[in-house]
C-alpha cells in the first residue's frame, strides 16, 4: 500500500480550511513579478497535484494544468473533483499517476509547479536530483520551477510535537493525531498519523495508521541541485511571504528559472 491510500478518502475534509485560492495568487503573482503572463493562461505541469485543489483554481483563471501524483487514490479523487467543474474549466486540465522523480519528459510547459511540501517526500538526495531534472525536462529555456518547503534550519530551531485534531461534516468525524520524530542525520522527520474516523450515519468507527517521512532542506544543498539539473534562483523567501528565511518559520518557497 502506498502513502495516501488511505489518507486520501479523507484528504479533501482534512484540509477544508487551507486556503487555496490565496496560495495560487501568490504562486502566479511571484511568476508575474518575474514573466508577463500570457493572457490566454500559462501551460503548467504539477508535481504531486493531490486532489487537485491548486489546479482547478487555475484552470478556472484560465491556465492549463496537467497534474501528476504518485497516488492512484489521490488522481482519482482529483478526476472526480474535475467532472463537477463547468465543462470550459475541466478541458484545462489533465491528470495522471506518475512519480515526480521518474517522470521523464512529458511535454513543454512554461513552468513546473510543486505545491503542499511535495518536495518533501523527496527524502533521497537522488530522488532530489532527480525532481529538478524531471522539472528542467519539461521547461524551455527561460521556464519556471516553483515549490515549496521545509526550511531546515527552522525545523531544528522548533523541532516538531505531538498533535491531535478533530475534522468534521454532515457525515464524519475524523479525528488526527500527529506524531513527529525527526532523524536529524538523515535531515528527515517520520509523520506518524493515526487516523480515527466515526460514520455519522451508521455510527461505525474505523482507525487505520500512516506514516509519511518528509525531508527538510537547506539553501546550500538546494541551490547546487537546482544549478547542477541547469536552474538559477529567482527568489526565495518564506511561504506567502515577501519576508526572508529565518528561524521562525518552517515554510518557505523557492522559484527557479531554467537556464
Amino acid at each position: 500500500m502506498k502513502v495516501f491510500d488511505n489518507y486520501s478518502q479523507y484528504y479533501d475534509l482534512l484540509y477544508t480550511d487551507k486556503p487555496y485560492r490565496e496560495e495560487v495568487q501568490f504562486l502566479l503573482d511571484c511568476l508575474s513579478n518575474h514573466h508577463e503572463l500570457p493572457k490566454d493562461g500559462l501551460n503548467f505541469l504539477e508535481f504531486g497535484c493531490g486532489t487537485g485543489g491548486h489546479s482547478r483554481i487555475l484552470a478556472e483563471l484560465g491556465h492549463k494544468v496537467h497534474g501528476i501524483d504518485l497516488s492512484e487514490t489521490m488522481v482519482d479523487m482529483a478526476k472526480k473533483n474535475q467532472e463537477a467543474m463547468p465543462l470550459e474549466h475541466q478541458a484545462h486540465l489533465q491528470y495522471e499517476v506518475g512519480n515526480i522523480s521518474q517522470s521523464g519528459k512529458i511535454g513543454n510547459f512554461d513552468a513546473v509547479i510543486s505545491l503542499f511540501h511535495v518536495i518533501n517526500y523527496q527524502t533521497t538526495h537522488e530522488a532530489l536530483k532527480n525532481t529538478f531534472e524531471s522539472a528542467n525536462q519539461n521547461l524551455e529555456k527561460g521556464g519556471f520551477f516553483f515549490f515549496d518547503f521545509w526550511y531546515g534550519p527552522a525545523v531544528l530551531n522548533d523541532l516538531p510535537k505531538i498533535k491531535t485534531k478533530d475534522y468534521e461534516n454532515s457525515r464524519l468525524r475524523v479525528t488526527r493525531k500527529t506524531s513527529p520524530v525527526i532523524k536529524p542525520n538523515e535531515n528527515v522527520v517520520c509523520v506518524h498519523f493515526d487516523m480515527t474516523v466515526l460514520d455519522r450515519e451508521s455510527g461505525e468507527v474505523h482507525s487505520f495508521s500512516e506514516q509519511h517521512e518528509m525531508r527538510y532542506s537547506f539553501l546550500p544543498e538546494l541551490i547546487l541541485y537546482a544549478n547542477n539539473a541547469g536552474f538559477e534562483l529567482v527568489k526565495m523567501g518564506k511561504w506567502m511571504s515577501e519576508e526572508e528565511l529565518d528561524l521562525s518559520t518552517w515554510n518557505g518557497f523557492a522559484l527557479w528559472k531554467k537556464i
